[in-house]
């Protein structure tokens, strides 16, 4: 949690985490000390709405919006465009805000349509948002009850978390208690949640939360999520500090492994009290643009592309201290049903040298809390169907995936070699087919789970090798020749797996993967040992190193 002040004083924190109490420590919903906590922070909710406060202040808002490609493979994420932003703010309790748009600059990464974002995504919600909650511009969520407005008390269950103690200077110590938050009914637009209250103000000090996946007005949001955080201004009053919304879009018509993400983070700075009211009117636009927007690069504070790599770019997101049932059952995600379905663009249509032309379709289907994903294809060149199908749990933290598969084929060269669209063109045209293919029938089960920034991942499998031949020679556009098939020896693989990923920022705009497995097996009477690890540093991916090893113990 982050606390800050700004003004012509310096200001000294000390933060001292707290046992839960009892309640909290029993995982006890509802309890007095809980209930108690709401029924402050909804008394000076109303207080600044309905009370003589009138203090106004002004203050500058920085930002970026980043849109990127969210891959399900754990592969980095694929950046499309960055924006940034400054904006100027006047700001009076309880979140009646004005915004003046300064600047605004952008750059596309990939070619991409041009975009058109919802206002909330250049711009700070009103305070801690209204009685309704919207997000982008309600076109994302809409209609949901605030969890501290006076006409929720029967829509949430509330329980204590965690307790920090503030010291601001030689001021009385402050204790800011979290107050976690679930629908009592999953079937209807709601906050999850958790809200970091002033114990002694009833001021918010931090928001985290999504929304069940009823709220979501736009059928692709596979999630919305927002941080809202405040800084503590003279000892008085909690200011915006720092909000980020992220979106997660799905296709609705066919199951894809990416998804796209818009993450917006802007920070609050240099704020100052204004003397006398502020009252905007009725009908004023939230965010107002500036003649000369884009205009005035001075007042960019870092260049574009600088928090690319300390953003991370990864998808992850801390939510609070819900088990991860609970957050399933509350905030599932918004693609939901049967829909057509293909691990990779390859897979529903391809050329290869050993299969001519191979075309492919599949579903995958909710069952609870397992998703389903069944592909199936044709070769006609050779005359040979084949199938797969991946069960996959939807645990966050630990992750089951089993999947078998028949006639399905495999690379036995290079890893990373294998099929994909731009194979398939060079196949047709100049007759290069980089893989060599052999066929996969059997079963392969793995666990993978998240601790910070590490994954661990365990498997095992048993699958049934059998060698392929050739059905092009040439390629049938130009007739160039192709490579002849390596013929591989037929067996039965049974083998385990261990693998691990891990990240570490360098510097601002740098970042440093780590990748490495190892396999320990039995093939045709002989034991093998396979380690690959790869290591690579990229600036907005822009460069990577690998190796690759591999040895046999008979």
């Amino acid at each position: 949690m982050h606390f800050a002040r700004t003004g012509a004083l310096a200001f000294g924190l000390a933060l001292t985490p707290l046992p839960p109490p009892v309640d909290a420590q029993d995982a006890d919903w509802n309890g007095v000390d809980a209930l108690a906590l709401v029924q402050t922070a909804r008394a000076a909710r109303r207080s600044l709405a309905e009370g003589p406060r009138r203090t106004a202040y002004e203050a500058r808002a920085d930002g970026h919006v980043y849109f990127y490609l969210d891959r399900e493979d754990g592969a980095p994420p694929v950046p499309l465009r960055v924006d940034q932003l400054s904006l100027d703010v006047t700001w009076r309790p309880p979140g009646r805000t004005r915004q003046l748009l300064r600047a605004t600059r952008g750059r596309e990464l990939l070619p991409i349509e041009e975009m058109r974002y919802y206002s909330d995504r250049f711009a700070l919600a009103e305070g801690t948002y209204a009685d309704r909650i919207r997000v982008g511009d309600g076109r994302d969520v809409r209609g949901v009850p605030h969890p501290l407005s006076e006409a929720s008390s029967e829509r949430y269950d509330f329980r204590l978390g965690s307790t920090l103690v503030l010291q601001a200077g030689g001021g009385e110590p402050r204790r800011i208690t979290e107050l976690i938050v679930r629908p009592r009914n999953a079937g209807s637009p709601a906050f999850v949640g958790s809200i970091h209250v002033d114990e002694s103000t009833g001021g918010i000090a931090r928001m985290d939360f999504t929304f069940t996946d009823v709220s979501y007005a736009d059928p692709r949001n596979d999630y919305v999520r927002v941080r809202l955080e405040f800084m503590l201004w003279d000892d008085d009053v909690w200011l915006p500090r720092m909000q980020t919304i992220e979106v997660r879009r799905e296709s609705t018509v066919i199951e894809l492994p990416l998804g796209t993400v818009i993450r917006s983070r802007i920070e609050v700075s240099d704020y100052v009290a204004l003397d006398g009211s502020y009252a905007p009117r009725v009908g004023d636009p939230p965010v107002v643009a500036d003649g000369s927007t884009g205009a005035d690069t001075a007042r960019f504070r870092g260049g574009l592309l600088d928090r690319m790599a300390a953003e991370g770019l990864d998808g992850s997101w801390s939510l609070p201290d819900l088990s991860w049932s609970e957050l399933r059952e509350f905030a599932s995600s918004g693609g939901g049903g049967v829909r057509l379905y293909t691990d990779r663009l390859s897979s529903a249509l391809r050329v290869t040298r050993v299969e001519g032309v191979r075309v492919g379709a599949g579903v995958s289907v909710a069952l609870g809390e397992v998703r389903v994903e069944s592909l199936a294809g044709y070769a006609f060149g050779a005359h040979r169907p084949s199938a797969t199908v991946a069960l996959s749990g939807s645990e966050a933290r630990l992750r089951p995936r089993l999947r078998a598969e028949w006639l399905e084929l495999k690379d036995a060269g290079w890893p990373g070699s294998g099929y994909d669209v731009l194979g398939s063109l060079a196949m047709l045209t100049s007759g290069e087919d980089r893989p060599d293919p052999y066929l996969s029938t059997g079963v392969r089960g793995s666990l993978t789970t998240t601790a910070g920034p590490r994954s661990w991942t365990v498997g095992a499998r048993v699958e049934r090798h059998e060698s392929v031949t050739g059905v092009w020679s040439e390629s049938p556009l130009l007739g160039q020749s192709t490579r002849p098939v390596r013929p591989i020896e037929p067996g039965t693989e049974v083998a385990g797996e261990l693998g691990v990923r891990r990240g570490w920022p360098v510097g601002e705009a740098s970042l440093l993967r780590h990748e490495s497995s190892a396999h320990l097996g039995a093939w045709r009477g002989s034991t093998f040992a396979e380690l690959s690890w790869n290591y690579y540093t990229s600036r907005n991916g822009k460069f990577s190193i690998f190796y690759y090893g591999f040895f046999v113990v008979s």
